[in-house]
């Protein structure tokens, strides 16, 4: 049983998840004799319910992002509330799979019964039911004339925030560069930064707002340079990069702080350069107009992406739980 959201009304207050959602999980556990409930966390009322059924099933959670040290939930007294919430709800768990990066700091912060945490690779490649990849299309760009005077599109798909994310760096950049490179910006976000490039960059900044995901598998096939802004905390990491990678298209990686996750990700990926947020010099202009001409061209192998990325698929992420499940379903019979 996968233990989804079933209405957004069900939410719980006081740390004491809603009734509703609560019996409909020991009902159906009753009814259909589940074996195993796996619930998906954010919002983090799912795994508080789950924990607290009285279920003969085993209880499995899957977290892509951190809880107890979450930085856009309130600090102080609430950390504290949101560690002994954590550390209870994995404590009732027979297993948490917890990306990376986010297990990284779970460990450190001493969360729960260890030895229930598993490190996961972030999960965000689509794959079929043999593991292949869903995604690798043809998205080469077919350029064949002089990259000064074509126009260069360089996409962004995806939100702004106003404080983890913000793109002014990224924006600022787009004046100092050649006028022939556009910054196209598919998704929304931070609109106060945003517009005061406006009349800046002019037609040079092209804002299409949300689109549909077909729209956004149009404006890749069309970009020339993928743009991927990250975040400026450590435990949270926009599964954005790994479309991009593949796409196998020129990535432009920009990073925060120095122990960015996305970094464990583009030193697999050559098709990319890394370049963190700093005062804005003639240099770091000049590397990356040198890294557009070396690469505008350029499309990473599809059987690079596979081998480097096949731990970041869905289908490996099935694996390792169907894996522990069969594990803990064991050893509960003997």
């Amino acid at each position: 049983l996968f233990a989804q959201i079933l209405y957004r009304k069900y939410l719980y207050s006081n740390n004491k998840p809603i009734k509703g959602y609560f019996n409909a999980i020991e009902a159906a556990c009753e009814e259909w004799n589940i074996d195993a409930v796996i619930g998906f966390c954010m919002p983090y009322y799912i795994p508080v319910t789950m924990a607290s059924t009285n279920i003969n099933a085993l209880k499995i959670l899957i977290q892509f992002d951190p809880f107890t040290n979450n930085q856009t939930l309130p600090k102080g007294r609430k950390w504290e509330k949101r560690r002994q919430l954590e550390s209870e709800v994995i404590n009732k768990l027979d297993s948490l799979f917890v990306v990376d990066f986010v297990y990284d700091e779970m460990s450190r912060l001493g969360l729960g019964n260890s030895n229930k945490l598993i490190s996961m690779p972030f999960p965000a490649i689509e794959t079929d039911a043999d593991g292949n990849f869903n995604n690798l299309e043809d998205f080469n760009n077919k350029l064949n004339c002089d990259n000064k005077n074509k126009i260069i599109k360089f996409l962004y798909t995806g939100v702004f925030y106003d404080i983890i994310r913000n793109p002014e760096f990224l924006l600022k950049l787009f004046e100092k560069l050649p006028e022939n490179y556009e910054f196209h910006f598919v998704g929304g976000g931070a609109w106060n930064t945003v517009k005061k490039f406006v009349n800046k960059l002019g037609k040079r900044l092209v804002l299409y707002g949300w689109r549909s995901s077909d729209e956004v598998k149009n404006f890749l096939r069309e970009a020339d340079i993928l743009v991927c802004l990250n975040n400026s905390i450590t435990n949270q990491m926009s599964s954005k990069l790994l479309e991009y990678i593949c796409t196998g298209k020129p990535v432009l990686n920009i990073y925060k702080v120095d122990d960015c996750p996305s970094l464990k990700y583009t030193a697999k990926y050559k098709n990319c350069m890394d370049l963190k947020e700093a005062e804005i010099t003639p240099e770091m202009i000049n590397k990356i107009i040198n890294f557009v001409d070396a690469h505008i061209n350029k499309l990473e192998p599809l059987d690079d992406i596979m081998k480097n990325f096949k731990e970041n698929t869905d289908f490996h992420a099935a694996n390792m739980i169907e894996d522990k499940l069969n594990e803990l379903l064991k050893n509960r019979s003997k």
